[in-house]
């Protein structure tokens, strides 16, 4: 199946926002939280929705990212595996 990080983003503000994280998502457990803003993806920074789908379109299922985001001014860095849209059946 196709890559899948397992959350949603929205752009505004000139920036990327987690809008939704899937609760079985490896996201999740990594401790990824709507309202997060993310920065980077495997050391990659992303600012456009299209700039976190190039970065992603390395990414294949079974592989470890790297996300960075920015929670309350901290910035940290999220690691976890890339998860198949199989995983999330509810989404469209």
């Amino acid at each position: 199946g196709q890559p899948a990080l397992g959350f949603t983003v929205v752009y505004q503000e000139g920036g990327l926002w987690v809008m939704e994280v899937e609760d079985n998502s490896n996201a999740a457990a990594a401790g990824l939280r709507a309202g997060d803003q993310i920065t980077a993806l495997n050391g990659t920074p992303v600012s456009t929705i299209q700039e976190l789908k190039q970065a992603k379109a390395h990414a294949l299922p079974g592989d470890t990212v790297e996300l960075t985001v920015l929670r309350d001014g901290q910035s940290a860095v999220l690691s976890f595996v890339v998860q198949t849209e199989f995983d999330f059946p509810g989404r469209s």
